[in-house]
């Protein structure tokens, strides 16, 4: 019986919870995240402002609620994309470029990524930015070591904080309305996901073989002066 009950409670609670959700991202879209108060989101749900309280102690509580919803939806949107990729450094790149893309148009995205708190708590083991940054990196990051394409012994939350934090460096310093993909592609590719990786071995043979092939040195070029035997 009070497990019954215990049940209800919790589906209760769950229910109010995403009803306080849908009403915030109501008055989000119609009066602004920064305008909008835990007033506008009582009102919106039909319910008192102490409710609202009950189930997030912050507006800011109940905004980063969205973002991690949000984040939750670029990730699957990620996983689709990355079926088309083979190779691990065209997967990791894709998914960076999703992100970019996304964030073009969804300002929650943006949210996790622009304030200065928000970017340190997306690179802080434990905190649910960073826990979500990890759900859609560690697979990609073990793939690549299983491929020998990163040392075993890495930490896995430490590459994850760095491509993090690549991305928002990326996100930041550009106009994500106007972005150049082909550039940003470049710029991924052989500046972020390249130097993570292993670049390929040079074959014994190739790095012995001499610059020159005769034991003589080279004769300077025409018009060089030469240089004078000592007497």
């Amino acid at each position: 019986m009070l497990k019954e009950a215990r049940a209800t409670i919790e589906a209760s609670a769950s229910t109010t919870r995403a009803k306080l959700i849908e009403a915030a991202y109501r008055c989000f879209e119609r009066y602004g995240v920064q305008k909008t108060t835990m007033e506008d989101v009582a009102s919106a749900a039909g319910c008192s402002r102490q409710t609202v309280y009950n189930n997030f102690a912050t507006k800011n509580d109940l905004v980063t609620e969205i973002c991690l919803i949000e984040a939750t939806k670029l990730n699957d949107e990620i996983r689709r994309s990355l079926r088309s990729k083979r190779s691990i450094e065209d997967k990791m790149t894709e998914s960076i470029l999703v992100t970019l893309r996304v964030a073009a148009k969804n300002p929650y995205i943006r949210r996790l990524i622009e304030p200065a708190d928000a970017r340190a708590r997306a690179t802080e083991k434990g905190e649910p930015a960073h826990a979500s940054q990890r759900q859609r990196w560690e697979p990609l990051v073990q793939q690549a070591i299983a491929d020998g394409k990163i040392a075993v012994d890495v930490n896995i939350d430490d590459i994850v904080s760095w491509l993090t934090l690549a991305q928002m460096a990326l996100l930041m310093k550009c106009d994500i309305n106007h972005l150049d993909m082909k550039w940003a592609e470049r710029i991924v590719r052989h500046f972020i996901i390249a130097p993570l990786l292993k670049a390929e071995k040079t074959p014994p043979s190739a790095a012995q073989t001499p610059r020159y092939s005769s034991a003589r040195p080279p004769s300077p070029p025409a018009g060089s002066p030469r240089r004078r035997r000592p007497s």
